[in-house]
């Protein structure tokens, strides 16, 4: 039985369907609409960037632009299916006949953890697919492509929201719910979101319905952060501490490891605007490139063991 929209939770119930109800990236989006009314569109398209910042939405408003309806889409987990079999059902997909659509689309989610045989039998259908057939290939780690994939590709990069983008957001969805909820928890929510839209919504949709904003607060501790561990953290980062000690405080930290990231770069740019101090150059180098999986903070940290 298929439930009605306003049974759905909040991150599927407001999932946007066009470009210019998606949130944010306006830059991006601008150009991903200028590419698209091209007269010769591209066939392949890339979309990196943190998990929940809605790549897999913005796919599927792509597809819906080039013409290709839910009969002739097909979305794929590449983490799930990565081998070689996979990707030679789909190039044998790519010749068959569209159901209703002007084309055939294909949504490549996690792409980055297929395999080489994958990407191998995959690189002359991204370069030349038949007339009509569109790619987009999604990921948070788009350093692990091979850079003949992303040579195919048109790449645009996702970005999480801005403090007052997410701020924005939430006030909006609070009122096309005809909620009431405090100034607070609205300032907590947004500040446990780390900047994801579907974050917000699922940090959003737990509470909503709750009496008071109270409640709200109190439900949203497991959300947020831990600032103080954060500082334990970079404290024993600039102290050089054993791996023991550094290990320790990241097994006690539960929190989304680009949340960490960020946290940590602006404790670092406050060291290093209060003087001279290299090693805290050495921890912002270190943590530049996005942490979109814990291995990739833990790896950070031990990369600047001495």
């Amino acid at each position: 039985m298929t439930r009605s929209k306003k049974d759905l939770p909040l991150h599927l119930r407001h999932r946007p369907h066009q470009f210019k109800f998606f949130v944010g990236n306006e830059n991006m989006i601008m150009s991903l609409e200028s590419t698209l009314k091209q007269e010769q569109k591209p066939s392949s398209y890339l979309l990196s960037g943190p998990s929940g910042c809605g790549k897999t939405t913005l796919s599927r408003i792509i597809m819906k632009e080039l013409g290709v309806t839910n009969h002739d889409l097909y979305e794929y987990n590449i983490s799930n299916q990565r081998g070689i079999a996979q990707a030679r059902s789909i190039i044998d997909d790519t010749h068959t006949t569209s159901f209703s659509s002007e084309g055939k689309g294909f949504i490549l989610n996690e792409c980055h953890m297929a395999t080489k045989e994958f990407w191998n039998a995959m690189l002359e259908v991204l370069e030349e697919p038949p007339t009509n057939v569109y790619f987009v290939l999604c990921t948070t780690e788009p350093i692990k492509l091979l850079p003949t994939i992303i040579t195919r590709c048109s790449h645009f990069k996702v970005s999480r929201l801005t403090r007052r983008e997410s701020f924005g957001f939430v006030k909006k969805i609070i009122k096309r719910e005809n909620a009431e909820i405090g100034k607070g928890v609205i300032s907590k929510i947004v500040k446990s979101g780390g900047g994801s839209p579907r974050q917000l919504l699922v940090n959003l949709n737990t509470v909503i319905d709750l009496d008071n904003d109270e409640a709200r607060l109190e439900a949203l501790d497991e959300f947020v952060i831990d600032d103080a561990t954060i500082v334990d953290l970079s404290k024993s980062l600039l102290a050089d501490d054993n791996w023991g000690k550094v290990s320790k405080i990241l097994k006690n930290l539960q929190a989304d490891p680009e949340g960490v990231r960020l946290k940590v770069l602006e404790y670092m740019n406050k060291v290093l605007l209060g003087g001279i101090n290299v090693r805290a150059g050495e921890i912002i180098e270190e943590f530049s490139e996005p942490f979109y999986q814990p291995a990739l903070l833990t790896n950070a940290c031990f990369n600047l063991q001495s």
